[in-house]
């Protein structure tokens, strides 16, 4: 089975069974479950934008889009973060009252749903798994975060000082980014992390149902909603705020300005960097122009080669440069 229709299994599974969580939340009287649903929500329409977005982000870039479809998956992390935290904001306003006035809930009914709950996104992260394991033997398939790409920028670096052995000049693009498959989205290992949030959240609520057993403690129901609120918030926040700031166009995470125009600055004909704007299509690949005095003009298309090389070992692909 493909990834895509592993991923496409995977979207239904969270959808499904976030509207059945909604239903018997409100039937059970349980803002647990309730809050459940809202995360699952955000799985799923995290799941289904990062496979639908991921299509027009793949297409080569043309007059209407100059640099690309990237940032359509952006918009839509940007859309499912939104939902999330008007959604969890809502369960705040709501339960924070509930809190010193807990309501009696339906404990059995919120068991046997959280053990439903628990099965179904153990199967939905072992089919998840199962198509992105198969899909990854052909070649080193891995989610490149900001850290792990300054470091590859810096390994790049240390062997084209060293030796010939990654010579790119001439070659644009061409960089040790060629050889790891990095997602610039969500992908199936991010959404197993997903369903390990959700097994583990589920989990909770079997824990205070089986408590509501023996006791009368209905408190624990609106608390642990809030808990599962705070913690969609603690994530969803962040992640709009960053995704904000790439619409945005700021200065990449993770790229030193500084460190980028020292390296240019290496090439013998090159005198002074006057300008050097970078900015993310998507958080994983920079574009740059940049303003370039050199001592000696003649040689400028094997310096502008140069240049261009260094850019792509900072994660550049997409680089402007002008000569004075």
């Amino acid at each position: 089975m493909s990834s895509s229709k592993n991923t496409f299994i995977a979207f239904l599974l969270n959808l499904s069974f976030s509207i059945v969580e909604f239903i018997f939340g409100w039937l059970f009287g349980s803002s647990a479950i309730l809050a459940d649903a809202v995360h699952d929500l955000g799985d799923a329409l995290a799941i289904g934008s990062s496979a639908i977005m991921q299509t027009y982000a793949n297409k080569p870039a043309d007059r209407v889009y100059p640099f690309g479809y990237k940032r359509w998956n952006i918009l839509a992390a940007l859309l499912t973060s939104s939902i999330l935290i008007i959604g969890s904001s809502l369960i705040l306003v709501e339960n924070i009252p509930n809190l010193f006035h807990p309501q009696p809930v339906n404990q059995d009914g919120m068991l046997v749903l959280g053990i439903i709950a628990v099965i179904i996104n153990f199967l939905a992260s072992r089919i998840v798994k199962r198509g992105w394991t198969k899909s990854s033997r052909p070649l080193l398939r891995v989610r490149v975060n900001i850290t792990a790409q300054w470091l590859i920028g810096k390994f790049v670096r240390v062997l084209h000082s060293k030796s010939d052995l990654i010579n790119c000049a001439g070659v644009g693009r061409r960089t040790l980014f060629d050889l790891v498959e990095v997602f610039p989205t969500p992908n199936e290992s991010i959404l197993s992390l997903h369903f390990l949030e959700d097994i583990l959240g589920w989990l909770a609520v079997i824990l205070v149902s089986i408590i509501l057993q023996f006791t009368d403690w209905y408190f624990l129901d609106p608390l642990l909603s809030l808990c599962i609120a705070i913690f969609i918030l603690s994530k969803a926040l962040p992640k709009a705020w960053n995704n904000i700031k790439i619409l945005l166009e700021t200065s990449p995470q993770g790229v030193n300005l500084e460190e980028v125009k020292g390296v240019l600055l290496t090439p013998e004909n090159v005198h002074e960097i006057t300008q050097l704007n970078v900015w993310t299509m998507d958080g994983y690949e920079h574009c740059a122009t940049v303003t370039v005095k050199l001592t000696n003009p003649a040689v400028a298309d094997k310096t502008k080669a140069k240049i261009r090389n260094s850019l792509n070992s900072f994660g550049i692909i997409q680089s402007t440069i002008e000569i004075l």
